[in-house]
């Protein structure tokens, strides 16, 4: 791979990407920085240990990509990348008829050179790595609540959840803001979308369509990390400890010990899905509290498995 580019690398994703590339340098990567935000261009950092500048990406710098990884919302860009080459988008929100969902573990033989692939929703990413696993117990329906933190709205999510929290402690006026435009700090409330993209991507990448799927999401005021409480039905009759090997048998799931009452604060720059609580309910009932990392494990080490697998690694 000779030529990548790395689109709005200044993002929070981006920058957590760009320290997890730091650490393969056995990917051997021409990595370019580049964004059309105003903000971002000209802004100093590094790559490869080497002072880098992100510069203004114009048509012409897109021409000789073999791939370009879009870590930011802005996908205008996108239409200037040769017919050839290969695109990694992580924006939320990207209709999935327009990228192919991966998820690590998951549908790892669809990451393909020459393709447009997208690296979920961190939401989507943390009921595959939960769904995934139990394929072959032919899950029937699902019902979901997640739990989303500020950082899904990138570093201005950060910034406006900071911001109300401060003004509470101090006993000022709590500003509002086109983020949030109710106060968010110490409360709890629906997000504004019900998370149809999200399942649109869960369905499409774990390849069913007729999978039954309810999901609520809860906008929290926590910085980092999502969490899930997650209800499946199966076909069939399955023991607890058959449905528990399954989810840790899978390579990113981590199960908690038994009496652990984990949280997003547990996952914070965690690699894996931690998950706790298992129990069932009836034969083909089970529930499950699961937590993960939305910028590691949900987002730059998504990324980062495609771009292994685009390299020539081994799909599971």
């Amino acid at each position: 791979m000779s030529s990548v580019a790395l689109i709005d690398p200044m993002t929070l994703l981006g920058e957590e990407l760009r320290e997890r590339l730091e650490q393969r340098p056995d990917l051997a990567l021409d990595l370019r920085l580049l964004s059309a935000d105003e903000d971002q261009v000209g802004a100093l950092t590094t790559v490869g240990g080497a002072a880098a500048m992100v510069g203004k990406a114009e048509g012409d710098d897109l021409a000789n990509l073999d791939l370009a990884i879009f870590c930011g919302s802005d996908l205008r860009l996108l239409a200037d990348l040769p017919p050839a080459a290969t695109a990694i988008v992580a924006s939320p929100g990207t209709p999935v008829d327009e990228a192919i969902p991966v998820i690590a573990g998951v549908n790892e033989s669809r990451a393909e050179r020459g393709r447009r692939l997208l690296s979920p929703h961190p939401s989507a990413v943390l009921l595959g790595h939960l769904l995934g696993p139990l394929a072959s117990f032919a899950p029937q329906s699902i019902v979901a609540t997640l739990i989303e933190p500020a950082s899904i709205y990138g570093k201005q999510g950060l910034d406006d959840l900071f911001d109300q929290a401060r003004a509470l402690v101090a006993l000022t006026q709590v500003p509002t803001t086109e983020t949030f435009e109710r106060q968010l700090a110490f409360n709890l409330y629906p997000a504004t979308s019900p998370g149809e993209g999200i399942a649109d991507e869960l369905r499409a990448a774990l390849s069913r369509d007729d999978l039954a799927l309810r999901l609520q999401r809860l906008q929290a005021p926590v910085f980092h990390g999502i969490s899930v409480h997650l209800t499946v039905e199966l076909d069939g009759p399955w023991s607890l400890q058959e449905v528990s090997e399954a989810l840790a048998a899978h390579p990113w799931n981590e199960l908690a010990e038994d009496g652990d009452r984990i949280g997003p604060i547990d996952a914070a720059n965690h690699e894996s899905v931690l998950i706790g609580g298992l129990a069932q309910s009836g034969e083909r009932h089970f529930g499950l509290w699961a937590v993960m990392d939305n910028l590691t494990r949900g987002g730059a080490l998504n990324m980062l498995r495609i771009l292994d697998l685009l390299s020539g690694g081994t799909a599971s």
